[in-house]
């Protein structure tokens, strides 16, 4: 996972292309892949990252896209995501709407993204800091990576 960022939207394309160019250079470079979702809103990411692999031999594919239910390990990282991190918040916001106090408006959305969107970002970088430090087990397909996804 090379990056996952709390923010008011997930489906601005210049957004999601600001975080891949933020990794770019915080990586000092680009991965070989990239497995997305299909959506408008990650185009961007796609050209660029075609353009960056244009002159190696397998460039055209290195940007993927499908559905990520076909993709095991990121279900397997959204699954764990929502249940150790994710899960109080929420259950938290479903409670201050069930209780009447969050309309929906302008300025409860607002309210809420200003005093929560620090505290859910340190929790999701917590969890990814602990999803790449997990082990993943050995397959019997010798094909499939297993180790610490951070050192694969």
């Amino acid at each position: 996972m090379i990056w996952l960022n709390a923010y008011n939207t997930n489906n601005n394309p210049q957004i999601i292309c600001g975080y891949y160019l933020e990794a770019l250079k915080q990586y000092s470079g680009c991965s070989r892949f990239v497995h997305a979702d299909y959506g408008i809103e990650i185009w961007h990411v796609k050209n660029f990252q075609k353009f960056l692999m244009r002159h190696l031999q397998d460039g055209e594919r290195s940007y993927i896209d499908g559905t990520s239910s076909a993709n095991h390990r990121i279900e397997s990282c959204w699954s764990y995501l929502r249940r150790q991190h994710l899960h109080f918040w929420i259950e938290a916001f479903r409670e201050l709407l069930d209780n009447g106090n969050f309309s929906g408006n302008f300025i409860d959305k607002n309210l809420i993204q200003f005093c929560f969107t620090a505290i859910i970002q340190n929790e999701l970088d917590l969890s990814i800091r602990m999803w790449i430090n997990h082990n993943i087990r050995c397959s019997s397909n010798p094909r499939v990576p297993h180790g610490r996804p951070d050192n694969m």
